[in-house]
C-alpha cells in the first residue's frame, strides 16, 4: 500500500482509511483515482446511445441513467425541458457496494491516494510494459 504523507490527527480514522485502501476493489480505486468512464450520450442513426434508461418527467424534463462500465456506479442526469443539464438537480449517484469510503475518512482518501494505490498495485505490470515499449521502439529505430 502507498505510504501516507499527510499528518494524521485521528489515528482511528487513519486506520480505517488504510484498511479500506488495502482492501478496495481495483476498479473502484481506478475510478476514484482517474474518474469514471460513463458513456457519452449521443444519437447514432436515430437511436440514443450511452444511456441505460431514459425517463420523461411530468414537467417535460428527462432523466438519463448511465452506468460506469468499470466500477458499475450508476449516475442519473436530469435534462431540463429546454435541453440543458438541470443544475438544481444535477447528477445523482448510486454507488456499488464497497465503493464508498468509511465515515470520517473522506479527507484522508484523496483522488491522488487512490491513483497512487492503483499504480503501486500495477508496478510489476508497469515495468513489464515499459520494457516491451523500449524493445519495440529500439526495433523500430534499427529497422
Amino acid at each position: 500500500m502507498t505510504a501516507r504523507l499527510r499528518a494524521v490527527t485521528n489515528p482511528a480514522a487513519a486506520a480505517l482509511a488504510d484498511a479500506w485502501m488495502a482492501s478496495a476493489d481495483d476498479d473502484h480505486l481506478a475510478c476514484r483515482g482517474q474518474g469514471h468512464a460513463f458513456p457519452k450520450v449521443r444519437a447514432r442513426g436515430g437511436r440514443l446511445t450511452g444511456a441505460k434508461a431514459v425517463r420523461r418527467q411530468r414537467d417535460g424534463a428527462f432523466q438519463i441513467e448511465q452506468v460506469c462500465p468499470d466500477c458499475r456506479t450508476e449516475r442519473t442526469l436530469t435534462i431540463s425541458p429546454t435541453g440543458y443539464l438541470d443544475r438544481t438537480t444535477g447528477y445523482a449517484y448510486r454507488w456499488p457496494e464497497g465503493y464508498r469510503v468509511p465515515a470520517g475518512t473522506g479527507e484522508m482518501i484523496t483522488r491522488a491516494d487512490c491513483f497512487a494505490e492503483t499504480v503501486s498495485r500495477a508496478e510489476v505490470s508497469l515495468v513489464a510494459a515499459a520494457i516491451a515499449t523500449e524493445a519495440a521502439e529500439g526495433e523500430a529505430e534499427t529497422a
